[in-house]
């Protein structure tokens, strides 16, 4: 089993946490890790500079596709971040994800 890291930005960290505890539940993703950001962007013509949070989850390449689908559903945004990296990792932090997830 491979491992999935997805970065996901959100606008806070309340909004972040609320996805988090909802992918955690559903047991879609093993954890996730939450770092403050400030992004610049344009966004309809004009530019943009604030704070978000980013939330790195982790699960399976096999959820991967669900748990994307999850995220948009549950995001607030119109044009969500999701962005799904294939990952490598050490033997036992892979079982631990895979048995967390499946």
């Amino acid at each position: 089993m491979n491992i999935a890291l997805l970065y996901v930005t959100y606008p806070n960290q309340t909004e972040a946490s609320a996805a988090v505890d909802t992918l955690l539940a559903e047991k879609l993703i093993a954890c996730a890790n939450f770092f403050p950001i400030t992004s610049s962007l344009y966004w309809q013509g004009e530019k943009n500079v604030g704070n978000e949070v980013v939330a790195l989850m982790k699960t399976s390449t096999d959820r991967a596709a669900e748990v994307e689908a999850r995220i948009l559903a549950l995001h607030s945004y119109d044009v969500p971040c999701v962005l799904q990296f294939p990952v490598q990792a050490n033997e036992s932090y892979t079982k631990w994800i895979q048995n967390t997830v499946e």
